[in-house]
């Protein structure tokens, strides 16, 4: 009897099973859940120093809830392109996901998922943006807290010195 030494080896690297949340899909998820919802969906502007309120209808809310959806927050994009961090945070009783971009160059310059440490029910995204646009630069303060509100702040300074800042909040089952 011979030696069986022609077993086959698996020659391809191992699958990356690291699991990063998929961001977008949540937030695609929400936007679904509020236009098959009866919420009463209200928006509050404050821009140039002036505020607005209004109800919105669902096309709308629609129209404004896609500027959360970020190409670098595709799951696909965000593994391969950011770094993840899992830390429990006492200060808001929240498991944080925190995700660094591994290229500074890109517009999200990071983005943080706090999950409710028993029911792993989101609390808040959070989602920071750099953007130089010519002789401007503009950065997004995003926020989405979990099943109630969200908010952008954008902030343009251009070369010139003017400064535009707008203020967007979004609620539709605030309690």
């Amino acid at each position: 009897m011979s030696c069986n030494n022609n077993k086959k080896t698996n020659a391809e690297p191992a699958a990356d099973s690291t699991v990063y949340y998929p961001i977008n899909n949540y937030i695609r998820q929400q936007i679904k859940q509020v236009d098959t919802t009866p919420y009463y969906v209200y928006r509050v502007l404050v821009m140039d120093g002036k505020k607005d309120s209004t109800t919105i209808s669902r096309p709308v809310f629609d129209s404004l809830t896609k500027q959360f959806l970020l190409p670098e927050l595709e799951e696909d994009a965000l593994k391969k392109n950011f770094t993840e961090s899992v830390y429990g945070d006492q200060s808001t009783n929240s498991i944080t996901l925190t995700y660094t971009p591994k290229d500074s160059n890109t517009t999200v310059q990071n983005a943080m998922v706090l999950l409710d440490p028993n029911s792993q029910d989101i609390k808040w995204i959070f989602i920071n943006t750099l953007q130089n646009k010519g002789d401007s630069t503009v950065i997004q303060k995003i926020g989405w807290k979990g099943g109630t509100s969200c908010y952008l702040n954008r902030s343009a300074s251009y070369a010139d010195g003017k400064k535009n800042e707008m203020q967007l909040n979004i609620v539709w089952n605030e309690k």
